[in-house]
């Protein structure tokens, strides 16, 4: 009979996965593997990267990587190409385990499908792009963000992001575990780096850049 942690675990059905801190899988759901075009038989006890990369690397911004050096919660989004040949955007939330010691013996990771709304942001803010470009006298429509990019420390990237996304102040600092007088001064930043003050203007330059 499961307990209620079994219960639980198998209760949720967005693709979830539990590695220990040396990237090795201790618990997949069907969802989880189906990603990578796998099963749980197959990946439970495997490390994740030479099971569903096959490299002997973990991957860039892994978001294991990210919570052991932290400590604390982490997101970020990636995108896969299924089996099928269609490519799909998760929204991956990853999140550290302590034990009585506050030792990370685990970091579990969840991955929530956001591939509509990803296509409905980059169509609406292309819209909005090629309107401003329409109304602005002189502009040839080609810009180059690369320098500003470079300028945005990764924090702020994030943050960028997130308000292109359409959340709020108060939903980025939960996301980011991070107080919401620090989102503020990251928004202050973002938009003084990118001479703007407007939270539009801003969706747009991350479409540009290729943020969203």
């Amino acid at each position: 009979m499961l307990n209620l942690e079994s219960r639980f675990l198998y209760s949720i059905k967005d693709p979830l996965i539990i590695m220990d801190p040396n990237h090795r899988i201790l618990f997949i759901n069907e969802n989880g593997a189906a990603i990578y075009n796998s099963t749980k038989e197959e990946a439970t006890d495997k490390i994740c990267y030479e099971v569903f990369k096959q490299t002997k690397e973990h991957c860039k911004n892994c978001p294991v990587e990210e919570v052991m050096k932290s400590r604390k919660s982490y997101l970020t989004e990636q995108s896969e190409i299924m089996p099928n040949g269609k490519k799909v955007y998760g929204e991956v939330r990853s999140y550290p385990v302590f034990n009585e010691n506050n030792e990370i013996i685990a970091v579990s990771t969840i991955a929530i499908d956001i591939t509509g709304k990803k296509m409905k942001q980059k169509k609406y803010t292309s819209f909005l792009s090629d309107k401003i470009i329409e109304n602005t006298p002189g502009n040839d429509g080609v810009e180059t963000y690369s320098d500003i990019r470079f300028s945005l420390s990764n924090r702020e990237i994030e943050v960028l992001r997130l308000i292109a996304e359409g959340f709020s102040n108060p939903e980025i600092a939960d996301m980011l575990s991070i107080s919401l007088n620090t989102v503020k001064t990251h928004i202050t930043n973002i938009f003084n780096k990118l001479g703007i003050n407007d939270r539009t203007l801003a969706a747009i330059k991350a479409l540009k850049m290729g943020l969203i």
